[in-house]
């Protein structure tokens, strides 16, 4: 992993994170990458951003938040694997707590 950087703001029981992390050398991925550290655990209800890799491809990613975890699920909008060698990946997700 390369630059990772991420904020987020609190209002009343919902969280609004953003992140960028940049992917130096990609190793072995398997279908996602997983962004940890969210400042609290997402309640247990589905809840889905957005971003979009902005350093290789340009393509749309989903973000899903995982249910009763601090962490989120990053894939490209058609569901492939969106790690690649200098990829950055952008993207921000709202989430109850």
């Amino acid at each position: 992993m390369g630059a990772v950087s991420g904020q987020y703001t609190k209002v009343g029981r919902l969280v609004t994170a953003t992140f960028d992390v940049t992917i130096t050398t990609n190793g072995t991925g398997a279908g996602a990458i997983v962004v940890s550290g969210l400042p609290y655990a997402c309640r247990a209800i589905f809840s889905i951003g957005t971003g979009r890799e902005v350093g290789v491809s340009g393509k749309q990613l989903t973000v899903v938040a995982n249910p009763g975890a601090s962490t989120a699920t990053c894939f490209f909008y058609d569901g492939t694997y969106p790690g690649a060698n200098s990829a950055r990946l952008v993207g921000t997700l709202t989430y109850p707590i």
